[in-house]
């Protein structure tokens, strides 16, 4: 949707008009920079993008019609500046409220394209020594879900932000993994469960293991083949598959995987 088109008006956003987001994304394509450090505290036209759109989670129509343009900027922009572009998307497909409204369907085409434009912009960051490790990562995961891998990009979302949480399905209890000592733990609130690497894994993380290595990130990601592994529930001793859980994590949260070609696998 162009920005000067009037259906912005009847879009919802969390802070009024949809009318106003036309306006805020001139003024982000005007920046010099996106860098949060160059503005006082609450006076970035980002801040007030992602309040508006994004709401702690609570994704609004909005957000599918602001990516797009997003996008756009983010193609002439400097790697910096682009890595802000893939976090803001990343967060909106990955970092929703369970049952998220679905994607509306006069937004739809428009939105997966762009999505899949990241793709060679986030290959062209992963080698850039301009960029900070946490910076590429993101861009590891970005280039996951321009390649239509919800699974596996949910996977490397959580290593960037350094959060790697997914709920049990058998329990609903969160399972945080973290990397330590050489190997996955799987811990919970009070007690720690197993992680069995799969004795003969498949190419799920082949990718994933393709990108990083591009990007030189070390220690769990030089590991990350073994998160293709049996997971016991520290809570209720289930055993899972790792894959499972970001499979039901991503059908539950991403409205992106209920579009055929976006399923989670």
């Amino acid at each position: 949707m162009e920005l000067d088109d009037p259906r912005w008006d009847g879009v919802q956003q969390a802070l009024g008009s949809g009318g106003e987001l036309p306006n805020i994304l001139k003024k982000i394509a005007a920046m010099r920079s996106w860098n949060d450090a160059a503005w006082p505290p609450g006076k970035n036209p980002w801040d007030y993008l992602m309040q508006a759109v994004y709401d702690f989670g609570n994704v609004h129509s909005s957000a599918y019609a602001v990516v797009p343009h997003i996008v756009r900027f983010a193609e002439k922009r400097s790697v910096s500046d682009q890595t802000h572009a893939f976090l803001f998307v990343l967060n909106i497909v990955f970092r929703t409220l369970e049952d998220a409204v679905s994607i509306p369907l006069r937004f739809m085409d428009e939105f997966q394209t762009s999505i899949e434009k990241l793709g060679p912009l986030a290959e062209q960051c992963l080698p850039s020594r301009e960029l900070l490790e946490g910076e590429r990562k993101i861009a590891v995961a970005t280039a996951l879900l321009a390649g239509r891998d919800l699974v596996v990009g949910r996977v490397a979302y959580g290593l960037a932000l350094e959060q790697l949480t997914l709920p049990c399905t058998a329990c609903g209890n969160d399972i945080e993994f973290e990397f330590d000592d050489g190997r996955w733990l799987a811990k919970g609130d009070d007690e720690t469960g197993s992680v069995t690497a799969s004795p003969v894994p498949s190419a799920a993380f082949e990718e994933m293991a393709r990108l990083s290595a591009a990007a030189q990130l070390p220690n769990e990601y030089e590991h990350v083949r073994e998160l293709e592994s049996v997971v016991e529930c520290p809570s209720c001793k289930v055993a899972t598959n790792f894959l499972a859980l970001s499979a039901a994590d991503v059908d539950k949260r991403c409205p992106l995987a209920r579009i055929e070609g976006w399923e989670a696998r």
